[in-house]
């Protein structure tokens, strides 16, 4: 059943997995050596019909571990390339909630899509220069947003989910 007071509807997911390849061999995209078809930010994309200039934000994973936030930025650069997407990152001010970090992220990018405010990414400056993406800090940001792309992956390998949010029209 469709709520009256709808905020936002997603348009398509993927998900990849399982993949036990530890980090470390990994390429800088964040995806295995023997992985095979599109990587799973593109697949999300691809299955909504949506094209990476359509995003208006990326909801990143961003466990803030520098491995993993590196490996994950280079993965936004392969998808959006110099393209300057807004990147919001919850868990530097919230910590990572382990499994419910995705769900808590997902809830983060409707709000944004809702409020056209993207919320600030604390403890996030200075900026690391091995991960050349736009990362919202200073209090955040006012957007017109339209699609948010908003990624989760575990650690250590294993799932990877890749959700487009579209506004609710």
């Amino acid at each position: 059943m469709r709520s009256s007071a709808g905020h936002a509807s997603t348009r398509r997911s993927s998900v990849s997995g399982p993949d036990t390849t530890p980090t470390r061999q990994r390429n800088p995209a964040g995806h295995t050596r023997r992985a095979a078809g599109p990587p799973w930010r593109f697949k999300a994309l691809r299955d909504a019909g949506i094209t990476p200039d359509a995003v208006n934000l990326v909801a990143s994973f961003a466990a803030g571990l520098r491995e993993h936030d590196r490996s994950e930025a280079a993965a936004i650069r392969s998808v959006f390339g110099d393209a300057r997407v807004p990147v919001m990152n919850i868990k530097a001010g919230l910590g990572n909630n382990g499994a419910g970090s995705g769900a808590i992220d997902f809830i983060a990018a409707v709000l944004a899509l809702h409020s056209g405010r993207i919320p600030p990414a604390f403890n996030s400056t200075p900026a690391d220069p091995e991960c050349p993406v736009n990362v919202v800090t200073d209090g955040g940001a006012d957007a017109r947003l339209k699609c948010v792309l908003s990624t989760a992956y575990a650690l250590g390998g294993g799932q990877n989910a890749a959700l487009v949010i579209r506004r609710f029209a």
